[in-house]
């Protein structure tokens, strides 16, 4: 069977890093902070909801509940599906290999091979 191939922009990439860091607490206000304080770009809540709704769409994360907070909305919660891990490691896989062809580009020595 063929696995589904998904591209992630940098922004989907470290939204998904958070949910998997922060699940099964994974909600909108916690993602910013987590980002924010890891050195990311401070996000906005709506930015952040637009990226989760894309993520959503993708199939790379489902909503995992909401609990009630005591405010006007309950806070919704997010994990992370099968097909989002993947992605995680497809990215991964795929930083692994362009860093270790990379140090060979740095180290080759084009002289050697005449």
């Amino acid at each position: 069977m063929d696995k589904k191939v998904v591209l992630l922009g940098p922004l989907e990439e470290l939204v998904l890093l958070a949910i998997k860091a922060l699940t099964p607490n994974a909600y909108g206000l916690g993602i910013v902070e987590l980002i924010t304080k890891a050195g990311g770009k401070e996000k906005n809540l709506k930015g952040l909801y637009t990226t989760l709704d894309r993520l959503q769409r993708k199939h790379l994360i489902v909503l995992a509940g909401d609990r009630s907070t005591g405010r006007l909305h309950p806070r919704k919660y997010y994990k992370l599906t099968a097909l989002g891990e993947n992605a995680l490691n497809v990215v991964e896989a795929g930083r692994k290999k362009q860093e270790a062809i990379r140090t060979y580009l740095i180290n080759a020595n084009p002289n050697r091979f005449s």
